[in-house]
């Protein structure tokens, strides 16, 4: 019975680990002018979660360490920056 607990709880820790996340916070703003945009739609690629940067340009959502933002303006390419730890 101890044996299965432990086993259990190994492979419930590990899943949590697999998907940890991360709170990320950033400021979007224009190559060009150094302006900050705002109402930019920033989501987690393959998932349902986004937010919209405020007046400053500025967002903050959780998303996985590993995972991937998509960033997306009218009038403007829409660009993927990878987590990774950043």
């Amino acid at each position: 019975m101890k044996k299965i607990l432990l086993l259990l709880m190994i492979l419930i820790i590990g899943i949590c680990n697999a998907y940890s996340q991360e709170k990320i916070t950033g400021t979007v703003i224009d190559n060009e002018t150094g302006e900050a945009l705002s109402f930019v739609s920033v989501v987690v690629k393959g998932t349902g979660t986004a937010v919209t940067t405020d007046e400053n340009g500025s967002f903050s959502i959780t998303a996985p360490a590993t995972g991937i933002l998509v960033f997306s303006f009218i009038g403007y390419e829409t660009a993927e920056v990878e987590i990774n730890g950043k």
